[in-house]
């Protein structure tokens, strides 16, 4: 796992020098592997360990600095711009497999302008070793590498029928996923589904179909719960592993998903969208 000091300091008050931070971080358990300075930043590549999903984000490194260190967490707001309408009102969601669906929150936004992300988001996201995308692209991966929450965003208009459905596969379904690859999915398989068809591989990947582009107007954004057997045996079958797969896999905070979505959705209304929840 990859951590960037400038991104640690979104959440923590942090004034060692880099020999002192490593050294400080060794002697909690967050042991250091190699670090380097790269584009005015710090950034250490972290041992990751099954029993320590916390660690892959930022905001649980920083929990455990602040908890040695003695200092507080600085207190993020996440405001966000609400739309009149309401959620329930235009969109359906549906969980018919909740035990390898324990919790899916989603939300709406509207109104979004795709486009670049602004020079902060692009330092964010090439600290973590990955090339931008587009601006609503990159702050599903900003949440993530933050949070260890995954994030999916869909094109809300390319969601036939108004609906989610949380559902296993029927045997022979295929999806074209994101990147162009057609995988044939099993029953075994939970899949994230509109009216017609599935729209996405549950916590691993997302359909091409459904995709962010430049023409998204909206998008609806899920942050959810998944099994992390069924994510390992999935992603084990196809053959695609994702950061979404590897943090659902190591198992998530079945609380956080809530939070996770509206700090997705703050973000996206301050790139001109409107929230409904």
């Amino acid at each position: 796992m990859q951590i960037s000091l400038n991104w640690l300091k979104e959440f923590l008050d942090i004034r060692l020098f880099p020999k002192e931070l490593v050294e400080k971080m060794n002697s909690i358990g967050l042991l250091v592997d190699h670090w380097e300075e790269k584009d005015g930043d710090v950034v250490l590549e972290l041992e990751t360990y099954a029993n320590r999903p916390d660690t892959l984000g930022h905001l649980g490194v920083a929990r455990e600095l602040a908890a040695s260190l003695g200092i507080p967490l600085k207190d993020r707001k996440f405001p966000l711009v609400e739309s009149s309408e309401n959620i329930s009102d235009v969109f359906d969601v549906q969980v018919l497999e909740e035990d390898l669906c324990p919790r899916y929150s989603g939300m709406i936004v509207k109104d979004i302008e795709v486009g670049p992300s602004p020079s902060w988001l692009v330092d964010r996201i090439k600290a973590m070793g990955l090339s931008p995308v587009n601006n609503v692209v990159d702050i599903t991966n900003y949440i993530l590498f933050s949070t260890a929450q995954p994030i999916h965003a869909f094109d809300l208009n390319k969601l036939r029928g108004n609906k989610i459905i949380v559902r296993t596969a029927r045997n022979g379904e295929e999806l074209k996923v994101l990147g162009g690859e057609d995988v044939v999915l099993s029953q075994s398989m939970l899949v994230i589904a509109d009216e017609n068809t599935p729209v996405a591989l549950a916590g691993i990947i997302g359909g091409e179909d459904t995709a962010v582009t430049e023409e998204t107007k909206d998008v609806f954004i899920e942050s959810a719960c998944f099994d992390p057997i069924s994510i390992r045996k999935t992603w084990k079958e196809i053959g695609i592993q994702t950061d979404a797969s590897y943090r659902f896999e190591r198992g998530t905070d079945i609380s956080f998903p809530p939070e996770a979505a509206s700090m997705t959705a703050s973000l996206l209304t301050q790139i001109g969208g409107k929230a409904l929840k």
